[in-house]
């Protein structure tokens, strides 16, 4: 069996040059089959327009999803379009010749199913219960630490406004300054 490096040096230039026009042919290729004066639709969230088919070119505008753009020109990777008659470039990647999917709308008797077969997340109580491995009902921990369990229950229960928070922050620092 021949490996690469058995094969004479011409045919590599000749293999790397045709997949070299290969790939050009392909760049140059409408890749959505746009027509002139065809109506296309936005498929990116924004998509910007410019003045020319260059990124460093002056941006226009930007156009959201399922917004209908008329193409009239076709360069490169570029749609030149209208929206609103407004003139501009558009990057071909941004639309389509099909409008977008609408998103699924889901109705009330829909939403009590998914809800009833949801998962529910546990509280931070019980959370953080559970990683300290404490529980009300286990007699095999010592009384120490169902103490712990309630000083946590009660810690957790607490409420603490910014205003206090940031008192206690500055009162610590203060603190911490005094000899």
């Amino acid at each position: 069996m021949k490996t690469i490096d058995t094969i004479p040096e011409l045919v590599k230039y000749c293999i790397i040059a045709l997949l070299l026009a290969i790939f050009f042919f392909l760049i140059q290729t409408p890749l959505s089959g746009a027509e002139i004066n065809k109506v296309m639709y936005i498929h990116s969230a924004k998509a910007p327009v410019y003045s020319r088919p260059n990124i460093q070119s002056e941006k226009i505008m930007e156009l959201k999803t399922g917004m209908e753009i008329m193409i009239l020109e076709e360069k490169g990777f570029w749609y030149q379009m209208t929206y609103q008659e407004i003139p501009g470039w558009i990057f071909k990647l941004m639309v389509r010749d099909t409008p977008p999917i609408e998103t699924r709308k889901i109705d009330v008797t829909q939403l009590a199913e998914l809800e009833s077969k949801a998962r529910k997340r546990p509280s931070a109580y019980t959370t953080t219960a559970s990683a300290r491995g404490l529980k009300t009902k286990r007699d095999r921990f010592a009384s120490q630490y169902k103490n712990d369990f309630h000083a946590l229950e009660k810690m957790e229960s607490m409420v603490i406004s910014r205003e206090e928070a940031d008192k206690f922050i500055t009162d610590g620092m203060k603190n911490e300054n005094t000899p």
